[in-house]
């Protein structure tokens, strides 16, 4: 029942409907402004964890070793607390809007995903605009397809600069299931801090919890000390799942250590996007409900450690990282501030959703004050400089090439596209039928065959 009632509510109702009491003295009367400031400016790094959950907050579970050491360390000795999330088990781009733009889900459609409506041509107020009013540079990493859920077409419209996916990473590994490890982020997050020389937003996605989880995995280093929860493969693909929980904690731990001696004041938030597809009841766990996660604050400067608790809504944040750091955002980021605990909170929250999405824009003086950013898809470069006709293939010479490097000629696909090394992929020249008047072009696509960029040409 609950499926055929969501979808079919959908067709009906989606976006923020317009409030009844929508006005211009309304919105006035909300008392915010979109001037962001601050005094320090510290690289601000958002990891978003797939599915990552301490299996210690299920009732009845307990396991010989912690599979998560650093996330419990940092999370014990941080300004840290509960996040609460709007999805369960999926989801993931709706945990992602609530960070980044300080917005609550709870005021559009069921099952709405905005990443694929309102967000696909309209700008919104994020925290990657907030901080490049700042002079920050803005970055999103997800070791992940690129085309997913649209991301590379909504993030320009949520104001970052560049957008690293898995068709621009090389050294990537895979989970039993396919999915990529988290380690490889831990480079790409430090590059794109180095490559300005502003202070930088990075806002890193990870994946490598995903599921779902076999019911056959063979890991005997995950062991129960006490157990009351999971039966036969149940056991199974919680073991696999606390397996992929040390992969990912590994990467925190990577990524901590060289942020500690990077030479710039930086902080890191990062927090489980949602809970695991493992058939947990809210009976089973500690906290009573399917969707928090938890999320901490650290910094290789002190701001944040030893910092007090604090429970949260996932759009409230930014909010919560501005207060830690002492930096002041824009107009959602300051409502919150100003108003949460106070009656009326959630009405004035979806009055200024519907008004910076759907409205007037009466806060922003009846405009947009943002612009869709000229993103770049990858850090680096991809540049093809020279073509080499032989008799049975023709060799393609450049720089930047990884395993999603395709060869158009023509403008067509070349299925049999062959990735060499990041400088040299080759395709068949079958009865030496491609000559130099062939055009040769290299795309960066996904296995949706969505074109994300498409090679430099250089001599």
């Amino acid at each position: 029942r609950g499926f055929p009632y969501c979808f079919t509510t959908s067709l009906f109702k989606s976006g923020v409907s317009r409030p009844e009491d929508y006005s211009k003295e309304e919105v006035y009367d909300l008392g915010v402004d979109g001037e962001p400031e601050a005094g320090t400016r510290p690289n601000i790094i958002l990891v978003q964890l797939e599915s990552f959950f301490d299996p210690a907050l299920i009732r009845g579970v307990e396991l010989e070793e912690d599979p998560i050491p650093h996330f419990t360390a940092l999370r014990d000795s941080c300004a840290s607390g509960y996040l609460r999330m709007p999805t369960l088990g999926a989801g993931t781009v709706n945990a992602e809007f609530e960070v980044l733009t300080g917005m609550s889900l709870d005021f559009f459609g069921l099952s709405e995903y905005p990443y694929e409506s309102i967000l696909r041509e309209n700008t919104c107020e994020s925290i990657a605009y907030y901080l490049k009013e700042l002079g920050y540079g803005t970055h999103a990493i997800h070791d992940y397809a690129g085309s997913f859920y649209g991301r590379n077409e909504v993030y320009p419209n949520l104001g970052f600069d560049d957008f690293t996916s898995l068709e621009y990473m090389h050294g990537v590994e895979y989970t039993e299931m396919g999915w990529p490890k988290d380690t490889v982020l831990t480079p790409y997050i430090l590059q794109a801090m180095e490559q300005t020389e502003t202070p930088d937003l990075v806002f890193a996605v990870s994946v490598q919890c995903h599921g779902k989880y076999p019911d056959d995995s063979e890991i005997d280093d995950i062991r129960f000390k006490g157990n009351n929860v999971f039966e036969g493969s149940a056991s199974e693909r919680f073991r696999f799942f606390a397996k992929q929980l040390q992969g990912t904690d590994q990467f925190l731990g990577e990524l901590i250590a060289a942020l500690e001696a990077c030479g710039e004041k930086t902080v890191v938030v990062a927090y489980g996007d949602h809970l695991p597809t493992l058939d947990l009841n809210a009976d089973d766990l500690i906290s009573g409900t399917l969707f928090q996660t938890q999320y901490f604050i650290w910094s290789n400067y002190g701001v944040g450690v030893g910092g007090a608790d604090e429970d949260l809504s996932a759009y409230q944040l930014t909010t919560r990282i501005f207060d830690v750091i002492g930096m002041k955002g824009g107009a959602v980021t300051e409502y919150h501030r100003e108003h949460r605990g106070l009656e009326g909170y959630q009405d004035g929250l979806e009055l200024l959703e519907y008004d910076l999405l759907y409205g007037d824009r009466i806060t922003y003086g009846g405009e947009d004050p943002y612009t869709k950013t000229d993103m770049k898809m990858g850090l680096a470069e991809i540049e093809v400089h020279d073509v080499v006709y032989g008799e049975a293939v023709v060799e393609i010479h450049g720089a930047g090439f990884t395993e999603y490097s395709v060869v158009y000629v023509d403008g067509r696909r070349n299925e049999d596209t062959a990735y060499i090394s990041p400088d040299t992929l080759l395709i068949p020249n079958n009865l030496r039928l491609l000559r130099p008047e062939n055009k040769i072009t290299v795309c960066q696509t996904g296995e949706d065959r969505v074109i994300l960029s498409t090679a430099v040409q250089r001599p």
